[in-house]
């Protein structure tokens, strides 16, 4: 049985580090359901251990298929924490135009690239832009800290090929 999510560790170790404020930004890629995911938050106190955030919600993660040959849709969210007191046009200009923007196109490179996932049926893709992810970053909402982020989801197929080097 392919181990997708496995696979996926080796695949956005390679994403590019992102400059940004004269600082060096690695990637983060982890997976599961939205508790797993509060859970990674809270374990990990400093923004520098968890941002920007590859996360592959495993919620309604089915593979079809023969074991060799597996069909699913992907969805992900890439997340960087920001502040409330920001206006979206200014979101907009730091946290998506210098950061998760360019983290959405190396992740489709690595997608695209890694030898063992087809994009299929694009007409079904989505894509979403979310400003203030989690709203509030309190006890009642369970989210630790404030996000933008993208969402986006896409069917593929996946084989057992194996993973092939990326060019970003």
């Amino acid at each position: 049985m392919i181990q997708l999510e496995n696979r996926f560790i080796d695949v956005f170790g390679t994403i590019p580090i992102i400059t940004y404020k004269g600082g060096n930004l690695v990637s983060k890629y982890d997976f599961g359901t939205e508790h797993d995911c509060l859970r990674f938050l809270s374990v990990n106190t400093r923004p520098i251990d968890k941002y920007p955030l590859i996360w592959l919600d495993t919620t309604e993660l089915v593979l079809k298929g023969k074991p060799s040959r597996l069909q699913s849709r992907l969805k992900f969210i890439l997340a960087y924490p920001t502040t409330s007191e920001l206006e979206n046009r200014e979101r907009l200009k730091e946290s998506f135009e210098k950061i998760l923007d360019i983290l959405f196109n190396n992740v489709i490179i690595a997608l695209q690239q890694c030898g063992f996932i087809t994009f299929k049926n694009s007409s079904n893709n989505q894509f979403a832009r979310r400003f203030n992810y989690s709203e509030t970053n309190d006890a009642e909402s369970g989210f630790p800290d404030i996000w933008d982020a993208i969402v986006f989801s896409r069917d593929v197929e996946i084989s057992d090929c194996d993973t092939k080097q990326i060019n970003y």
